[in-house]
C-alpha cells in the first residue's frame, strides 16, 4: 500500500546520494512510500519495480544494492524471507497515526558494529548513515 511520506529539500543536496543514478534517488523515494511506519518491507524487486516504475526499464535489484552499499537501506534476511529497512526512516518521516504497526521482523544487528541489544526499534543501519545528511543546516 503506498502511503504519504516528506521529502525534505536537503534531500536533493545529498553528497552521498549523488553518488547514486538518478534513478536510483527516485527509488529511494518510492521506497518510502512502500515501507511500514517502521520503514521496512519485503525485498522483492519485480514487485518494487512494478509499483515505482511500471513504465521504465529499470533494474531495481542493482540500484537496491547501490542503495546498500552507500547505507541509505539495509537489505536483510530473516527465515529465508528478504527484507528492507530504510535506514534513519524513523528520524526523517512521520507516519500516519493510524498506520498500523510493522509486522516485517526487525533487521539483525550487522557484524562489527557496536550496537546496543536490539528493541524492536528501526536500526540506524552504521553508526555514519549518510541518511543523516537528509536534514539540511543552514
Amino acid at each position: 500500500m503506498a502511503r504519504a511520506r516528506n521529502i525534505k529539500h536537503g534531500f536533493f543536496r545529498n553528497d552521498e546520494l549523488s553518488e547514486i543514478p538518478p534513478f536510483g534517488r527516485l527509488l529511494f523515494i518510492g521506497l518510502w512510500m512502500l515501507a511500514d511506519r517502521s520503514g521496512r518491507l519485503e525485498n522483492r524487486p519485480k514487485s518494487i519495480k512494478g509499483d515505482i516504475f511500471p513504465h521504465d526499464d529499470v533494474d531495481v535489484a542493482s540500484l537496491l544494492l547501490a542503495l546498500h552499499k552507500h547505507r541509505f537501506i539495509q537489505l536483510y534476511t530473516v527465515d529465508r524471507v528478504k527484507y528492507i529497512q530504510i535506514c534513519k526512516f524513523e528520524k526523517h518521516q512521520n507516519p500516519h497515526i493510524n498506520e498500523s504497526d510493522s509486522e516485517i521482523p526487525v533487521p539483525p544487528p550487522r557484524r562489527n558494529t557496536r550496537k546496543k541489544p536490539s528493541t524492536g526499534v528501526a536500526p540506524e543501519c552504521s553508526d555514519t548513515t549518510p541518511a543523516e545528511s537528509l536534514i539540511l543546516n543552514p
